[in-house]
């Protein structure tokens, strides 16, 4: 069992650090069909062309000014849509036939979701095409000690299309997103806001090695969690064992099965033997 969850841990850490940020950044390099915004900076490069090699920042109009052609509307096009509108108008005013242009995004602003919570650096990112959630936490420094394991996305931002959406809050799991659960709804969108809450906690307390607090995990049986506190003394009584739970502003009292599921803030209680 531990070698299974070393395990699942070490992939989905590996995952994290190294493989989905190199991946969304390779599809982003690689799409054209990213849309362009206002703020975005792009690299114009007219092939064998040096004297009209720019670098221009979209304008909050959303235009740009391209030597010979001057002004130009951007923002709400396609790299590709832009491209062949540039070498079109070269073409249509006779300053070059057959023109090779190609658009690079050097700065991506128009595409922006926000990350707080328990990351180390929470704030406002730019999208960089499609972007995986773990690729946002990366950038964001990674998760702390304290943060749970739940990725809260809240959907409906202002910014573009989404100005029309509802607002949505989806909950997902880092577990389950590393195995691959729901993938689609793993990315983020424009306007998203994504928080990492704290951990939610739980209680062991009585006859175990270490009684105190501890990280509340999503199926967590009272078996594990009193594993977590290090074991049941000789002194306790496991068959005794007890979960005193708040519900209702009334505090519950059950003897609970091994494999009963733990609640956020139950406290579990291992009293002592008689014998």
């Amino acid at each position: 069992m531990k070698l299974s969850l070393f395990t699942s841990r070490t992939v989905f850490l590996f995952l994290f650090t190294f493989i989905l940020p190199l991946t969304v950044s390779a599809a982003a390099q690689k799409s054209n069909n990213y849309t362009i915004g206002s703020e975005d900076i792009l690299e114009i490069i007219v092939l064998g062309q040096q004297d009209l090699h720019r670098t221009i920042e979209v304008a909050q109009n959303g235009t740009i000014s391209f030597p010979l052609i001057g002004e130009i509307q951007a923002s709400g096009r396609t790299i590709y849509e832009l491209e062949n509108d540039i070498a079109k108008k070269l073409a249509v005013g006779k300053f070059l036939l057959h023109a090779q242009v190609s658009i690079k995004i050097k700065q991506y602003a128009s595409l922006k979701a926000y990350i707080l919570g328990e990351v180390k650096k929470p704030g406002q990112y730019i999208l960089k095409g499609r972007t995986h959630v773990f690729a946002l936490l990366s950038e964001a420094g990674g998760i702390t000690e304290d943060a749970g394991r739940t990725v809260i996305i809240i959907r409906g931002g202002d910014n573009g299309s989404q100005s029309a959406r509802k607002k949505e809050i989806q909950h997902l799991n880092m577990d389950e997103i590393a195995a691959g659960a729901d993938p689609d709804s793993s990315y983020i969108l424009p306007g998203d806001t994504v928080q990492i809450p704290k951990a939610q906690r739980f209680y062991v307390t009585g006859e175990v090695k270490k009684t105190g607090e501890y990280k509340w995990e999503k199926n967590l049986s009272v078996r594990r969690a009193i594993a977590m506190a290090g074991g049941v003394l000789p002194t306790g009584a496991l068959n005794r064992t007890r979960i005193e739970r708040v519900e209702n502003d009334e505090v519950l009292v059950t003897q609970p099965e091994l494999t009963e599921i733990v609640k956020p803030k139950d406290i579990i209680i291992i009293p002592q033997s008689y014998f």
